[in-house]
Parts: structure tokens; sequence; C-alpha cells
């Protein structure tokens, strides 16, 4: 299953303060998408139902 989580890319800040809080935001943001994935049943669901999951994951965590 593939998804396509789309984020601002942080190396597009250039003041150094700015792109440091930018990198940290999307390491968080990724960290907390990947243990949400992580604590599904995987090993029971199928590649749609992955998918699926992964796709509401990302919504429901917006941009945070």
């Amino acid at each position: 299953a593939q998804v396509h989580w789309g984020m601002p890319d942080p190396a597009d800040e250039t003041d150094p303060v700015w792109a440091a809080a930018a990198f940290a935001a999307t390491y968080d943001a990724l960290a907390q998408r990947v243990d949400e994935l992580l604590a599904l049943p995987l090993e029971s669901l199928t590649s749609d139902e992955l998918r699926d999951w992964a796709s509401a994951i990302h919504s429901q965590m917006g941009l945070r």
C-alpha cells in the first residue's frame, strides 16, 4: 500500500531559526503518524485497508 503524506518542505525555510523549527515540526508530524500506523493490527489488514487507515491518520492529524 502506498499513501502520500504531503507536508510543507522544511528546506524551503531560509532563516536558520525558522528552518530548525520547520524541520522539528515535520519530524514530529511524521513520528506521530508512524506511531499511529504502527499501533494498527498490521498483520490482519489488507493492503487496501492499510492504505485507507494511513490516509485517515494523515487527514485526522492535519499539519500538526
